[in-house]
């Protein structure tokens, strides 16, 4: 029974992350065919082991794996913790508490645990790898890199290390660097899917349309049930004013949004082209809910935004409806729909939400602009001379024609000229 055990050991280690580069690790194999009856079994075995010896610390080990390996996790830590009690230099023990603290969200915990791995097996590259994982979570992108480039030191074929350091570069708005790492991933295993997509995100922020477009439909060949995938083709076919196909990827996204057919949604400022990134990483390979509802509704603003362009106000009424409800605390929803509403003359309804989107972002030129409008559209002149004046100082140097449009028509208005557009 002894080696059963041991096998056992060998097999979950395999499973639960351990690589080449580990001393305990054992070969990989698929647990799936051990059923309930004999993970209670092995519980069981080892629970004797431990009563003849208590102080076994292998025994309390190999029983938090099986506990591990059965989603027992408050178990599994508990004998983890009594395995470092018998054993303070049980390296492993130390990074698989790790992993089960940064599963549960216990941050704090892990870090701690992934040191403790890293300070007794300095050659641990996951233990680096996942340290990186967390503190990109806490923005501290110079340590994830430094982490990550350990792990690659260690292991130079550790695909995933390479890619996690792209994504931090990427934190820290180094393009560059995060393009070596993602060709290099790809150099490794040309079927890495979400290695093509962030390729491409980079090439779409640089506007090397060909190249962006190019690696997306390589990303969907691969994994073509990525709502990502397809709206990030759609934001360049959008920027290229190619609206049929922007709108045609952008409706098989929202399509498998809906289905939950989301693998790849890790940082959505990244993923669907905004200016600046909000990185919340809970796991550096999926998505938090949040992630994924909020990229739902950026999708929805996309489309919307291509149907706006082709002047079908309507339907891009409806699509930016659907975003506002399912992020109603986005500013440039409410500001896409008051375009829209006002391209309909529906100047009531655009005041609205032009000001529901100066409430969420105080100062948000686009919407001052449009609640001068259509303000003065409605005849209520000191709530336009008001956004004029606003939107003067806080629009962008580039909004140079809308600055001129806004002084002169606080001149008329002063004057009490009020001069149809």
């Amino acid at each position: 029974m002894r080696f059963c055990l041991l096998w056992f050991m060998a097999i979950t280690a395999g499973v639960i992350g351990y690589g080449p580069w580990e001393a305990q690790a054992g070969p990989k194999k698929n647990l799936s065919n051990i059923n309930q009856v004999q993970y209670d079994q092995l519980v069981f075995e080892y629970t004797r082991i431990l009563k003849k010896n208590p102080r076994d610390a292998e025994a309390y080990y190999g029983r938090g794996l099986a506990y591990s390996a059965w989603g027992k996790h408050d178990r599994a830590i508990t004998d983890y913790t009594q395995t470092l009690t018998l054993n303070p230099r049980h390296a492993q023990a130390y990074y698989d508490r790790g992993m089960i603290y940064k599963i549960q969200g216990k941050y704090d915990q892990a870090l701690d645990d992934f040191a403790q791995t890293v300070r007794i097996n300095t050659a641990h590259a996951r233990a680096y790898n996942n340290r990186g994982n967390l503190y990109v979570n806490q923005d501290k992108y110079v340590r994830a890199v430094a982490d990550y480039t350990r792990a690659i030191v260690i292991a130079p074929g550790m695909t995933e290390a390479y890619y996690n350091r792209g994504l931090a570069h990427l934190g820290k708005g180094k393009h560059k660097p995060a393009l070596a790492d993602f060709n290099r991933v790809l150099q490794l295993d040309s079927k890495h899917a979400d290695a093509y997509f962030q390729r491409a995100n980079i090439y779409a922020r640089k506007k090397k349309n060909v190249r962006a477009l190019k690696d997306y439909t390589q990303a969907l060949k691969i994994s073509p049930q990525d709502a990502a995938f397809y709206s990030g083709r759609g934001k360049v076919y959008l920027n290229q004013k190619k609206f049929e196909p922007a709108i045609s990827d952008y409706s098989q996204a929202l399509l498998l949004f809906s289905k939950k057919k989301v693998t790849s949604v890790i940082w959505d400022k990244i993923l669907l082209g905004r200016e600046k990134q909000d990185p919340a990483i809970l796991d550096v390979n999926s998505a938090s809910g949040s992630d994924v509802k909020i990229a739902y509704a950026d999708t929805y603003i996309n489309r919307g935004n291509a149907y706006y362009a082709q002047k079908k106000h309507g339907q891009a009424v409806l699509d930016y409806n659907e975003a506002i409800k399912l992020n109603p605390k986005d500013a440039e929803a409410w500001t896409n729909r008051a375009n829209a509403l006002q391209a309909q003359g529906l100047y009531e309804a655009a005041v609205e939400d032009a000001s529901q989107a100066l409430e969420l972002k105080p100062g948000l030129a686009e919407a001052l602009f449009l609640k001068a409008v259509c303000c003065e559209s409605l005849g209520r002149i000191s709530e336009a001379r008001e956004a004029y004046k606003k939107f003067v100082q806080h629009a962008p140097s580039r909004s140079g024609v809308e600055i001129r449009k806004a002084r002169r028509k606080l001149k008329e208005l002063k004057k009490g000229n009020i001069i149809k557009k």
